[in-house]
């Protein structure tokens, strides 16, 4: 996983890197998705609806999969930790020593980024190339799956530098 090679290595970002990353990958991956539509598909309110929405939504998909993975696979320990503790005291106190391992392996779903991105590409490219005047059908597709994976990988690249934090209930 790159730029994580041990819990103590999880960087916290200042909020305002985070508002603007987020921001950025937001506005960003519509802008993209805007623009592909409006090259293959030139004036379909279709084509132009789909691309502004498609990255977005697998930024949304993404952080919505991160955290249920992460939560499955945390969850577990914490309900030992919780059950075998004698104390509330002794709970938080080891929950608090594993807290940054629990993280750590939180941090490895951010792969659900990638293959979240490019199933959204391959949908959104497939409803371009149907929209598309006589255009070939797999260059749209692949270049929408193509992008897909960029900002997929683009993602989980910045969840693990700490530009995306771990979407909590907070």
């Amino acid at each position: 996983m790159e730029g994580l090679s041990k819990p103590s290595q999880l960087v916290q970002r200042p909020t305002r890197s985070v508002v603007i990353t987020i921001l950025a990958t937001l506005v960003g991956g519509a802008l993209v998705g805007r623009l592909l539509a409006g090259i293959f598909a030139p004036g379909s309110e279709l084509a132009d609806t789909v691309g502004v929405l498609v990255f977005p939504f697998c930024l949304g998909g993404g952080y919505a999969a991160w955290r249920g993975f992460g939560a499955a696979i945390v969850m577990p320990r914490v309900a030992r930790m919780l059950f075998t503790s004698r104390s509330r005291t002794e709970f938080a106190r080891r929950l608090g020593e594993a807290a940054p391992e629990l993280v750590h392996r939180m941090m490895r779903y951010t792969i659900v980024f990638v293959p979240i991105s490019i199933t959204g590409g391959l949908i959104a490219g497939s409803v371009v190339a149907v929209v598309a005047d006589a255009q070939s059908r797999v260059v749209i597709v692949g270049t929408f799956t193509l992008v897909g994976a960029a900002y997929g990988f683009t993602l989980r690249a910045l969840a693990n530098r700490g530009y995306l934090p771990f979407p909590d209930e907070d």
